[in-house]
């Protein structure tokens, strides 16, 4: 299921491929750029839905993680269009 293309081996799928090829990671400037591909490949989404996980001990990196994604990513992906969508600056 993670595979984009099927006949690729089990073993191609570890951490670098789900980086490359279906996570949003990286710096602000490369998460905006994935973001905004990817509205043009899909001809627009509703809503860009961000997973969390328990982890107190990573509170400090996570709350860092969301004032980039807030403050520097959705900025950049501001009004963007292709489709049925728009992606907006504010959060939903």
């Amino acid at each position: 299921m993670l595979k984009l293309d099927p006949g690729l081996p089990d073993q191609a799928l570890d951490l670098e491929y789900l980086a490359d090829h279906l996570w949003l990671v990286g710096s602000p400037e490369t998460v905006a750029s994935r973001i905004t591909a990817l509205q043009h490949e899909t001809r627009g989404f509703g809503y860009l839905l961000v997973v969390s996980y328990d982890a107190p001990q990573e509170r400090e990196s996570w709350e860092r993680n969301l004032q980039l994604m807030v403050v520097n990513v959705l900025p950049m992906c501001a009004g963007v269009t292709s489709g049925r969508h728009a992606l907006s600056d504010g959060v939903a």
